[in-house]
């Protein structure tokens, strides 16, 4: 019998899944079962209905303002670092972009925002949201001193200074490919090398 499946892919870092879901949104299966042992809020397992991943309370940087984003971000409870603040409260930014925006405001980890940090802060989210509208890109692959490619990125990253050089290229795919590419091929060394040892 012909049937219609949706493949669902869901990436959220360590709770990235695959589902495998039929016509009446009812689960085939997926890469990952979760069951009671692992969540109370989502299982994933054959014959339950599927539902979308929880909303996250973050804020969108395309629809929200600089001002909201950076009020968010301060809210939060503890000693979080700014980075991690900002990663918590904005929508769709990767960890490498927060240590950026963290970066090129100046604050260091163990210092109080100040409110000329705040102002800047919001100056840089204002320019993060006209970049990305403006649909620019310069895909950035940043690369450790003994060769191995270790983040990447949509934008230019100057966080790392000296530490790292980075390499740009002309389109997200050939970043991809040269990305994993070198990854694989400085581990697959590694294993001949430790074979060697």
């Amino acid at each position: 019998d012909r049937v219609n499946l949706s493949l669902c892919v869901e990436i959220m870092g360590k709770y990235s899944n695959i589902i495998l879901v039929d016509e009446n949104d009812n689960i085939v299966d997926a890469l990952k079962r979760v069951d009671f042992t692992m969540s109370t809020q989502r299982l994933v397992l054959p014959n339950i209905k599927y539902e979308l991943p929880p909303k996250q309370d973050k804020l969108c940087i395309l629809t929200s303002d600089s001002r909201e984003i950076v009020q968010k971000s301060l809210d939060t409870p503890g000693e979080m670092k700014l980075s991690k603040a900002l990663l918590s409260a904005m929508q769709g930014i990767s960890p490498i972009i927060a240590r950026e925006l963290e970066y090129q405001i100046g604050v260091e980890s163990n210092r109080e925002v100040t409110v000329v940090d705040k102002v800047k802060l919001i100056e840089k989210i204002d320019k993060l949201r006209e970049y990305i509208i403006g649909g620019k890109s310069c895909p950035t692959m940043m690369i450790k001193p003994d060769g191995k490619p270790f983040d990447i990125a949509f934008a230019d990253i100057m966080q790392y200074g000296e530490m790292a050089s980075k390499k740009r290229f002309l389109s997200f795919s050939q970043m991809l490919d040269s990305f994993y590419y070198e990854r694989d091929k400085a581990e697959r060394i590694k294993v001949k090398g430790q074979d060697l040892f």
